[in-house]
């Protein structure tokens, strides 16, 4: 699933595929979301150990809880109105740099000939 085919602005959206699309546009993991969300909810921080039962019971059984559910209901009502800034959460758009280029060519390379030797293997396997 990408950000791109999840209409975020979509009431009937999941609330799941709403936090998937939020955190893509916040150019943040969905944990990271998480932490933002308690973080402006509470006015503090969530230890870790706390924080992993509720990521788990999102990650597997689909419960977002309310304080994300907040942050990702103002943040559709923000995009919906062209009003959706990533600064607004205290987040910054990763720039653009010949170097960060130069990282993402090397990954995908590297993701493309480990799945060449993955497919190798298997070919040859069999035999």
């Amino acid at each position: 699933m990408s950000a791109a085919s999840v209409d975020i602005c979509s009431l009937n959206a999941s609330d799941s595929e709403a936090v998937y699309a939020v955190s893509t546009l916040l150019f943040i993991s969905e944990l990271d979301l998480f932490h933002l969300s308690y973080r402006q909810w509470f006015g503090k921080d969530i230890p870790e150990e706390r924080m992993e039962g509720f990521f788990v019971n999102y990650m597997f059984r689909g419960i977002v809880p309310f304080w994300v559910t907040d942050l990702v209901r103002k943040a559709q009502d923000k995009l919906r109105h062209g009003e959706f800034d990533p600064a607004d959460y205290g987040v910054q758009a990763p720039k653009l740099t010949l170097q960060n280029v130069a990282k993402c060519i090397a990954a995908t390379a590297a993701i493309a000939v480990l799945g060449l030797l993955y497919t190798y293997m298997l070919i040859f396997a069999e035999m």
